[in-house]
């Protein structure tokens, strides 16, 4: 059955010297994987007998940091399909180095995984940061056992090493290819933790903590160094694995709300000398930076309320400003409309009665005319008579004024 009979929605993701690489989906399950197809035109038939035993070994290995064989097929069209992952560590790391806590755990995961297929025979044969990857939940796992990165050319019959594979190879195995073991696993794995921890892929035997983030203790550098000697015996891989242990466990777990893809450094200063970590230093350590923050976030909460309560105060003070400036207009429109009242009030002049005397009597006195004045008999004046008189008078003075 060849492979689109399986799988659909094939996506090149890389090609390598043995073959390419694609994500798919299985067509009966949905479920995203990833296929390697093996060029039978690259690879000797001795090559691929080796490639099919690995993964067939492979398949049956049940490990959190080694990546699922789920099928396979080598008939004309060789294949073998794993689960999906996210990125390579190469993808991951680039030429940068991680914080201490994530390159422990790292570590600790790459040891046990290739710990545990030595365990049951299995030699990976091609260890690099392209054949280790993260899964979904942030995960390293081991891939592509079995896919030697030393290389036999068909066409010259000379063996060739991959360029990029070179420096996680041993010298005796640069040296005779044929020399490759478990041994040059160990090698490989150590050179990668000390390139995720430093940023650079060890030259001999010493660690250079100086290059590392952070203090690395001194047991694990002893151990690195045994398996970079190429010779080191599984006692060393599982010895390197124990001292692992230890760090991740004084270390602590990574802060929450971080990613370990997050903790890149780059290449700077050396971070001091190396020191081993102290697990109650750590915590004590810990147990500070949770109360800064609680007592950040108490205080931003602190300015926060005061802020809202300055700002409270400061519209009550505007409205009560407005109302009063509203109140004062009103008052000095009504005070302005009683003073024109009063002034319209005394410039109208009224009769005896109180009403506005008539018209008439002006136009007498604008034509000239004087206004009659009513005859008065010889008899003397009574009290009444003079009072009349008196008013009359009166009224005919204002008319000649």
């Amino acid at each position: 059955m060849s492979i689109s009979d399986r799988y659909e929605g094939m996506e090149l993701l890389q090609s390598t010297p043995t073959g390419e690489i694609y994500r798919a989906r299985h067509r009966t399950l949905g479920r995203p994987v990833l296929i390697r197809t093996l060029d039978t035109t690259l690879l000797e038939p001795a090559e691929l007998e080796q490639i099919r035993e690995a993964v067939v070994k492979t398949a049956k290995l049940v490990h959190p940091n080694i990546l699922s064989v789920i099928d396979a097929e080598f008939g004309a069209e060789p294949y073998y399909v794993t689960d999906n992952v996210v990125e390579s560590l190469k993808a991951r790391l680039g030429d940068s180095r991680v914080d201490v806590a994530t390159g422990a755990r790292w570590g600790l995961q790459l040891l046990r995984g290739i710990d545990h297929a030595h365990g049951h025979g299995v030699v990976h044969r091609g260890l690099s940061p392209w054949r280790i990857h993260f899964d979904q939940v942030g995960s390293v796992m081991i891939a592509d056992f079995g896919l030697t990165t030393v290389m036999q050319d068909k066409r010259t019959g000379t063996t060739a090493i991959e360029a990029d594979a070179a420096p996680y190879l041993p010298v005796g195995v640069l040296r005779d290819p044929s020399s490759y073991s478990d041994r040059a696993d160990r090698y490989g794995v150590a050179a990668m933790v000390v390139q995720v921890l430093t940023g650079a892929v060890p030259e001999g035997t010493a660690v250079d903590v100086r290059q590392a983030s952070g203090p690395i203790p001194d047991d694990v550098c002893a151990a690195l160094g045994k398996l970079l000697g190429g010779n080191a015996s599984r006692a060393d891989l599982q010895a390197a694995i124990d001292a692992f242990k230890r760090w991740v466990d004084a270390v602590g777990p990574v802060p929450a709300g971080t990613q370990t893809n997050a903790h890149r450094l780059g290449n700077g200063a050396p971070s001091g000398a190396p020191a081993a970590v102290n697990a109650p230093k750590a915590a004590a350590d810990k147990a500070a930076a949770d109360k800064a923050a609680a007592d950040k976030a108490a205080a931003d909460k602190a300015a926060a309320d005061k802020a809202a309560a300055d700002k409270a105060a400061a519209d009550k003070a505007a409205a009560d400003k407005a109302a009063a400036d509203k109140a004062a207009a009103d008052k000095a429109t009504a005070d302005k409309a009683a003073a024109d009242k009063a002034a319209a009030d005394v410039g109208a002049p009224e009769s005896e009665s109180g009403r506005p005397r008539r018209t008439g009597s002006r136009r007498a006195v604008a034509s000239g005319a004087q206004p009659a004045v009513p005859a008065t008999s010889s008899a003397p004046p009574s009290e009444d008579g003079d009072r009349v008189k008196g008013k009359l008078n009166k009224y005919a003075s204002l008319f000649q004024d």
